[in-house]
């Protein structure tokens, strides 16, 4: 995609992103590792975040497995405006199909808009049970 802007981890923020596609691309992503998921029945997350116009993220849980890698979108989409909103979605994993059951490694992606984009994510949290 080309991509171009810049990111800052100031003071009560985990992260600012200001990105600038300058060609095409399928997909622009965040990824973040997780811990040991084994024996989880449900992966999750909670955040608040903010944006200078809206914009629409799809978060993703990833599976890797020997066999390569797989991905199972949450149901719901994060949503960020101006004003800062919260957001809470997980995975149950044992009516889940689409996740394997046992997985070499995890990882939450946040599938980001492919436009110019300003996002401020304020707090982030992972959880497993």
């Amino acid at each position: 995609m080309e991509i171009s802007g810049s990111w800052r981890s100031p003071a009560g923020r985990l992260l600012e992103l200001e990105v600038e596609p300058r060609g095409n691309g399928q997909w622009a992503a965040l990824h973040l590792a997780l811990p040991e998921t084994q024996g989880a029945t449900w992966i999750g997350f909670t955040c608040r975040s903010a944006a200078g116009a809206e914009i629409m993220i799809s978060p993703c849980l990833r599976s890797g497995t020997a066999e390569g890698f797989t991905d199972c979108f949450f149901l719901r989409h994060l949503l960020a405006l101006p004003e800062a909103l919260n957001h809470v979605d997980a995975l149950h994993l044992p009516s889940s199909p689409a996740i394997p059951a046992l997985a070499d490694w995890r990882e939450l992606v946040l599938f980001l808009p492919r436009t110019a984009f300003s996002w401020h994510l304020h707090d982030l949290r992972l959880f497993t049970s």
